[in-house]
């Protein structure tokens, strides 16, 4: 125990005398989660510019405008006649959608006929291009089946009977994580998980370039011991940095939390430490420290695209979905959704345990094995 306290402590005062290392493990977790996540504040994208052409100069197609105008997710920026002018603005970004209104469409309406509506969207940006969509589906199928409803009751139908006949089957679906169903309310936790995770891997292998130094110091000291004790100080500060994160944070963006508090600690300890181990490993193969920090630096992508949060693994090629398994994140991250948000038990998320746990053993047998040859690094920079 006198081992492992003392190798504590030379860690701190180690780095104490480093202040860039230092400023890398508290700049990044207290800076960039209001710096990202204040981009999402409003989570939702709403009255996304639309361009309608009107070739019916009707009424009915006024209404319709208005509809869409009022709509909670697109606003009617321009009313035109051409469509080769509208679809410039689309083309230059002035506006994300083109609704055509064709001549006819009044006549058609108070008849009862059938009416065919044009949508062009710019789909160059994924999520608003969705967001978009759905806001023109929701308009125009609340006024096709308001015009379903007034042509039943002009056939004797109650309002009640016409609203029945206008929509017999209803789904209504909700949210389970993502109640409000908005990106912000996902990108936000990710975000806050990359931060955790990244700075202190960057941290750890940072601090730990220049293979040998820290079992030359101790010699007499048994190398799991070293390890052990150099881990405490990185273990203790971002546990304090990963409560205020699920805690504060999450209050602050209104990210709903509904789980195992318990759980979730135990999951983010052991995933510090996997991150601590692979960082001291890393940064024993590297002569200098900006070395430790360019390869870290290039970890983010790999770290956030297999962690299945941006695209599920489950769709990607099997030889990646094989890869994946060998990062952290495609354990820690869906885990710490699923606890977070999802209310998971134990049991829902025991294969992401094992499979860090195991991570942990590998990690600590290397990195021991590292000390005790006192193998001389073999990246310099």
């Amino acid at each position: 125990m006198r081992s492992i306290l003392s190798t504590a402590i030379a860690e701190i005062k180690f780095l104490l005398r480093n202040p860039p290392i230092i400023m890398l493990l508290s700049f990044a977790p207290i800076v960039y989660p209001f710096m990202y996540n204040s981009l999402y504040i409003n989570k939702f994208e709403t009255k996304l510019p639309i361009i309608v052409v009107d070739l019916d100069h009707s009424n009915q197609s006024r209404e319709l405008c208005r509809k869409l105008d009022q709509a909670e997710q697109t606003s009617v920026c321009g009313v035109m006649s051409d469509l080769n002018d509208a679809q410039i603005f689309v083309s230059s970004n002035k506006a994300n959608a083109v609704v055509v209104i064709p001549e006819g469409y009044e006549g058609n309406i108070l008849r009862g006929e059938h009416v065919n509506l044009r949508a062009w969207i710019n789909a160059n940006r994924f999520l608003i291009a969705v967001d978009a969509g759905k806001g023109l589906s929701e308009s125009l199928s609340s006024i096709a089946s308001e015009r379903l409803i007034a042509a039943l009751e002009a056939n004797g139908c109650t309002r009640e009977q016409a609203r029945n006949f206008s929509q017999p089957i209803m789904l209504r679906s909700e949210g389970m994580a993502n109640t409000l169903e908005c990106y912000g309310d996902y990108i936000i936790p990710v975000l806050l998980l990359l931060v955790l995770q990244q700075s202190l891997f960057s941290g750890a292998a940072t601090a730990s370039a220049g293979a040998g130094k820290h079992r030359r110091k101790f010699p007499s000291v048994a190398a799991p011991l070293i390890v052990i004790g150099r881990m405490f100080p990185y273990i203790a500060l971002y546990s304090i940095y990963a409560a205020l994160f699920f805690g504060f944070h999450y209050s602050l963006w209104g990210i709903p939390f509904d789980g195992s508090v318990t759980l979730l600690a135990a999951l983010t300890v052991l995933n510090l430490c996997v991150m601590i181990l692979a960082g001291f490993l890393l940064g024993s193969f590297c002569r200098s420290k900006l070395t430790a920090l360019i390869l870290t630096m290039f970890s983010s992508y790999p770290f956030l695209l297999f962690s299945g949060m941006a695209w599920p693994v489950s769709s990607m090629p099997p030889f990646w979905r094989i890869v994946s398994n060998i990062f952290p994140s495609a354990h820690y991250f869906p885990a710490a959704m699923e606890l977070s948000r999802l209310n998971a038990t134990f049991a829902d998320v025991m294969p992401h345990f094992i499979a860090l746990g195991i991570a942990f053993a590998v990690l600590m047998i290397a990195l021991c094995v590292k000390y005790e040859m006192k193998a001389e690094p073999r990246l310099t920079g």
